[in-house]
């Protein structure tokens, strides 16, 4: 959850002020802010990875469920907003994370191609919201200046791993 920054209207009355100074249109600017917290999900339901999705949305799906069940968090049940990654042919996942950000989702679950990751993960970080993969592996994220989390093993990693046990 985030902390929600107050200025004051023209008029006296309190407004919402975009941290970066831009409006809330702009890319810098941050969702909307709520007291639930709101997370987003950005997995291939279309496209060259769309076996993956079933999985890892009944995945997160489940594990939002379970929080929920045992009383939220803070007390408050966590929403969860389910998105499409589609693949890198396609902007679907950038219509998707503008989407989520513009919801307030305070955390972003996808995607589950480092090659997609890699077309939004400037949008997300920029406006502060957490973006954990449950299955990137690019070398290029391991060492990105502006990453959100990544949870898979790199492929060298991997690699190594797979040589010691052939």
């Amino acid at each position: 959850m985030r902390q929600q920054h107050k200025s004051t209207s023209p008029s006296g009355s309190p407004s919402a002020a975009s941290p970066s100074g831009g409006s809330a249109g702009s890319p810098a600017a941050r969702p909307k802010v709520t007291d639930q917290l709101t997370i987003g999900t950005l997995l291939p339901e279309t496209g060259d990875l769309a076996f993956l999705g079933p999985p890892e949305i009944a995945g997160t799906s489940l594990a939002i469920n379970d929080i929920n069940a045992a009383g939220g968090v803070l007390g408050k049940p966590v929403k969860l907003i389910k998105g499409d990654s589609g693949d890198t042919s396609t902007n679907i996942a950038s219509q998707t994370v503008d989407r989520e950000l513009g919801q307030g989702a305070g955390a972003i679950i996808g995607a589950a191609s480092s090659g997609v990751t890699l077309t939004v993960i400037d949008k997300v970080v920029q406006s502060g919201t957490i973006l954990f993969s449950p299955a990137n592996t690019s070398q290029k994220l391991t060492n990105y200046p502006k990453r959100g989390c990544t949870s898979g093993p790199r492929r060298r990693t991997t690699c190594r791993a797979s040589s010691t046990v052939m």
